[in-house]
């Protein structure tokens, strides 16, 4: 049985990625991608435990609510857990992550 965790990091920021994959050094990190399409695919192929989320994805594609709300809809075998991070303070989106899970 394999006890390591594995991790999607959907983040467009450079630099935060470097951090977080150094923050993880007993984690797997199975995948780095800004592009939320792409994000939807890896999941399918990758199915990782954990998915570290930025909401606002201006470097990459797409957007952390519509990949939220495209990852409700698939039929994964388990429903990763979603961390998400953004600078994004706004009440409505927050409650709109919420809502999608």
């Amino acid at each position: 049985m394999n006890d390591t965790l594995s991790v999607l990091l959907i983040e467009d920021d450079i630099d935060e990625c470097y951090d977080i994959q150094n923050c993880f050094a007993n984690i797997e990190l199975v995948g780095i991608t800004n592009n939320a399409c792409q994000a939807l695919e890896m999941v399918q192929s990758l199915l990782p435990n954990i998915i570290l989320l930025d909401l606002e994805l201006h470097s990459g594609g797409g957007n952390g609510l519509l990949f939220l709300q495209k990852l409700r809809k698939l039929s994964l075998p388990f429903t990763p857990y979603i961390l998400i991070t953004t600078n994004n303070v706004s009440p409505i989106t927050l409650a709109s992550a919420r809502q999608l899970g």
